[in-house]
């Protein structure tokens, strides 16, 4: 079994990266892994950086609660890694023990909810 699983977001548009990254991440969770999930968004046609990539880190970052651990990948920077720890959507518990509802992005309109 591998220990990396990843999901190809090239082709997306942001929103659709967003919601395919979301469901893939949630369906390794459900099916009991928890080991590294990749993205891979590319860098940008122009080489300069798409709007993938920032969208998914800056999406990512507002739920850092539901991951061990964010890896923007040194030396390869058309990827970004987690480690999970909860699903998205989830409402994962502060470190005072009480919950936190998780709000979508601007302009996203829930993506990530899971109901």
């Amino acid at each position: 079994m591998s220990q990396i699983r990843s999901i190809d977001l090239h082709q997306h548009t942001v929103r659709e990266a967003l919601r395919d990254f979301t469901a893939f991440y949630n369906r390794c969770l459900r099916e009991g892994y928890r080991g590294r999930i990749e993205a891979i968004h590319g860098y940008g046609s122009a080489g300069v950086g798409g709007a993938i990539k920032p969208a998914l880190r800056e999406f990512l970052e507002a739920r850092a609660s539901c991951f061990e651990r964010i890896v923007f990948t040194p030396g390869n920077p058309g990827v970004t890694a987690v480690y999970p720890k909860c699903q998205i959507g989830d409402d994962p518990p502060q470190a005072d023990g009480k919950t936190r509802r998780i709000t979508p992005l601007p302009g996203t309109r829930g993506i990530g909810r899971q109901r």
